[in-house]
């Protein structure tokens, strides 16, 4: 790879990260009005647009990971959109899991 070619995807993972981390902090709030209002289907819908958006770029920018794992909860988040009782209580404990890996990728980043 050219130095032009990996001076240029440095600069696009570093803009990626950086998005992350926001959209992180989007997906921690949702996650805080789920649990306090149990039937946030508007704050589910904002957790599903941040995951899409990551699973876009993640594993071409190295992160396969994190990628796999956004998809995951993008496609479970779609499927099956009435979420309720140990279902939702399982969801958000991946969501939780999954904004760990975000906030440890932002910390190593920065």
């Amino acid at each position: 790879m050219s130095d032009v070619l990996e001076d240029r995807l440095a600069e696009i993972r570093v803009r990626f990260v950086s998005l992350l981390c926001t959209r992180g902090e989007t997906i921690q709030n949702a996650i805080g009005l789920i649990e306090t209002e149990r039937c946030a289907q508007s704050a589910l819908k904002d957790v599903q647009n941040e995951l899409h958006k990551i699973t876009g770029t993640a594993a071409t920018l190295g992160f396969r990971d994190l990628g796999e794992r956004a998809r995951h909860f993008e496609e479970r988040i779609e499927t099956c959109p009435d979420h309720a009782g140990a279902e939702l209580d399982e969801l958000l404990a991946g969501l939780k899991e999954l904004q760990q890996m975000i906030m440890k990728i932002c910390k190593d980043a920065g």
